[in-house]
């Protein structure tokens, strides 16, 4: 079995969502009553591969690193913060903890992410094609999101490119779901802030490889008031749609286990 440690990027300042995170940061908002980062750490709890959760922060860091301090009492993974004074972009977030990963691969997601996504297929193409990179893709594109093109569905070809090329499938888009291998975490540069998807380009453009997983789940970026409102409309259409025992999404959400929710 695959070890993996989990990042949950945490650190934006969610000025989009404002007035909701002028007292409140983006991983706190509630969907279902429950906040974004409690649905996120119980998804990751249910992966029986992830032994510990790390979080990075920034802005009202002390709120978020109190409500996983407290979250972490609940569940059977620790949850370690880990405080940006100034904010490292999510390249510089996953290079900034390879040293805490001892031989475990590294499982990433943003932190205002509501999906489900079938992260357990994501980890299980990443450990048997031995990849160095695993992208979690959606089909079909997410309009406004940077485009990914692949070949045969497995293989990515082009970031961020209009059209496709030869021999290309989609347009997909990222999933803010990924898996890195333990090399590749400790190759990246350290102590220096970046964004990783323009680091892919880089990456690529010397002839290496990143592989994907494509799937077409539930999922919303919460990246605004409009996004959060339009989640919270097509959740309830979901939530009929699909049995707890379908979907972890479902489980989490349903009445019994919103209640045992720390964030009152």
């Amino acid at each position: 079995m695959t070890r993996l440690h989990a990042l949950i990027l945490c650190a934006g300042l969610g000025t989009r969502l404002r007035p909701l995170t002028n007292t409140l940061p983006k991983p706190l908002i509630k969907i279902a009553n429950l906040p974004l980062l409690e649905i996120i750490v119980k998804q990751l709890v249910a992966l029986k591969q992830v032994e510990k959760i790390h979080l990075n922060l920034h802005y009202r860091a002390e709120q978020i690193a109190q409500f996983a301090k407290e979250l972490a009492l609940t569940v059977d993974i620790p949850i370690t913060s880990h405080f940006e004074e100034t904010i490292l972009g999510s390249g510089g977030a996953i290079a900034n903890i390879a040293s805490q990963l001892g031989k475990a691969d590294l499982l990433t997601i943003n932190g205002d992410i509501l999906s489900d996504f079938a992260i357990e297929q994501l980890i299980e193409a990443h450990t048997r094609k031995n990849s160095t990179i695993t992208m979690g893709l959606l089909r079909p594109w997410v309009k406004e999101k940077t485009k990914i093109w692949c070949h045969r569905q497995e293989l990515i070809k082009a970031i961020g490119q209009t059209k496709s090329h030869k021999d290309t499938d989609g347009p997909y888009s990222y999933s803010c779901i990924q898996v890195l291998s333990n090399s590749f975490v400790k190759s990246l540069p350290a102590q220096c802030a970046f964004e990783i998807i323009p680091y892919y380009k880089a990456y690529m453009a010397k002839g290496q490889r990143i592989n994907a997983t494509i799937q077409s789940p539930f999922w919303h970026d919460i990246g605004d008031l409009k996004a959060l409102n339009r989640a919270k409309d097509e959740l309830s259409t979901y939530l009929r749609t699909y049995k707890p025992e379908q979907k972890s999404l479902a489980k989490i959400l349903a009445p019994k286990e919103q209640s045992k929710s720390l964030l009152k």
